[in-house]
């Protein structure tokens, strides 16, 4: 039996091409300064979730390095960046602390589990550079920040020693603020005329205008009718215009057929209607010109 290869199941890391995060090269991501180190692929990945996110830079005056703050100096999780770049947390994890141990990306731990604030050092992203007095500040825990000194509160207060060695007379009396203005009542304004608006008198117009604005509206008609020359504001108009038209030439040609049917003699009328008859018929319509389909010549 020829021996077959067993299917080896591992997990994927970030390296993988899963999705949208592919490996960008080193210039698009990182100075020349890191040019020369060999960096692990998914360190190279995690590097570029941390450069993409980031959201300001800062500079202390006494650190030659610029730190890149990531996504406002919120708490990131492993988790949070293995659901991104589609791999296991473990593997987000060891990349980031390799990224710590060269010196590439700084941590601050926040107390919530495994979450931290992160900083990308000297990255190739440009934001607007904000100055801090004094060191870089140390990466510690939240739990390990010392107490505040309250100490100077044990201290005899100076000033008030100075004062009761005072005389009453050298002691400057209290200030005293000036009388605040009258206040003045603003005056009414003057109400405006009302504005008094007037209907256009094209005959589908619902247009009201100011009558000063009346002549300046008219002189928008462009639409105009063919057949009685008048010009309209819109398409409808027009439209209105013309089924006018057509209604009253309809009526009109109604009317004509009419006086000349009642002019004809009978035997004239039976041809006419012989006539319309036939060629209805021929046409396959169901009436034509005095004929109508089912029904009897009536004079």
């Amino acid at each position: 039996m020829p021996a077959t290869k067993t299917k080896q199941s591992s997990k994927a890391t970030v390296s993988g091409l899963q999705g949208p995060w592919v490996p960008f090269g080193q210039a698009k991501v990182y100075d020349k300064i890191w040019s020369g180190k060999k960096v692990p692929p998914d360190a190279w990945r995690v590097l570029f979730w941390l450069t993409n996110r980031m959201t300001g830079a800062v500079k202390y005056e006494d650190d030659p390095h610029i730190y890149g703050v990531v996504a406002g100096s919120n708490t990131i999780s492993y988790r949070e960046i293995a659901s991104d770049l589609q791999c296991c947390w473990r593997s987000v994890q060891r990349s980031i602390q390799w990224l710590a141990d060269k010196e590439m990306i700084s941590r601050g731990r926040s107390g919530l589990g495994e979450e931290y604030r992160y900083c990308v050092i000297d990255s190739i992203r440009q934001f607007e550079l904000v100055t801090i007095p004094g060191d870089s500040a140390p990466e510690t825990d939240a739990q390990e920040v010392q107490e505040p000194d309250i100490s100077f509160l044990d201290e005899p207060d100076e000033l008030q020693d100075y004062a009761e060695t005072l005389d009453e007379d050298q002691v400057s009396p209290e200030p005293t603020l000036p009388s605040e203005p009258p206040t003045v009542a603003p005056q009414p304004q003057p109400v405006p005329p009302p504005i008094i608006k007037v209907n256009c008198p094209m005959p589908h117009c619902t247009r009201q205008e100011p009558e000063s604005g009346i002549d300046k509206h008219m002189a928008t008609r462009d639409h105009l009718c063919a057949d009685c020359k008048v010009r309209y504001h819109t398409k409808f108009e027009l439209t209105a215009c013309q089924s006018k038209h057509l209604d009253e030439y309809k009526a009109e040609r109604k009317a004509k057929e009419e006086a000349a049917w009642v002019a004809m003699e009978p035997w004239q009328r039976r041809n006419k209607w012989e006539k319309d008859k036939a060629t209805g018929i021929h046409a396959g319509w169901t009436s034509f010109g005095r004929w109508r389909k089912g029904e009897e010549f009536n004079e």
